[in-house]
């Protein structure tokens, strides 16, 4: 596998895969609702973050799965999301994404998680991870 910085051409699967695996989890919001919200606070989040792709060593076009975060120098880091195709979970490939995402941000900054799905209740331990939904609603993230 390959990791590589996000490109043009993966982002209808980031808002795919994001929105169709963060669904079942906001499953009381009418779809009218939470599709063109939902879209509009990744879209918003990826212009300022960091995001890894996860891809196939022979097609750079396979992606495997993916983890954005919005580092605010000297402040904090919020892991906005973390997503692996079924097939490949269980396989240390989050941890290799969030590893990666980890490397660019001071290591004693403050680590934020902005969603509270069973995996990333899961990995919040490991990576120290606080859940705060309300960086992202109040706009505080640049």
């Amino acid at each position: 596998m390959i990791l590589r910085t996000l490109e043009e051409n993966d982002l209808s699967f980031i808002y795919a895969s994001y929105l169709k695996s963060l669904r079942p989890h906001k499953s009381s919001i009418a779809n009218d609702v939470y599709y063109p919200n939902e879209h509009k606070i990744m879209e918003s989040l990826l212009l300022n973050a960091l995001t890894v792709v996860l891809v196939d060593n022979e097609d750079s076009n396979l992606i495997v799965g993916w983890a954005s975060a919005t580092i605010v120098p000297e402040l904090r880091l919020v892991l906005n999301y973390c997503y692996i195709k079924r097939r490949y979970r269980k396989l240390g490939y989050a941890s290799k994404l969030i590893d990666t995402i980890i490397e660019h941000a001071d290591e004693d900054l403050p680590r934020f998680c902005s969603c509270h799905t069973p995996s990333f209740i899961r990995l919040s331990s490991k990576y120290r991870l606080i859940y705060n939904p309300y960086l992202i609603s109040l706009g505080e993230l640049p």
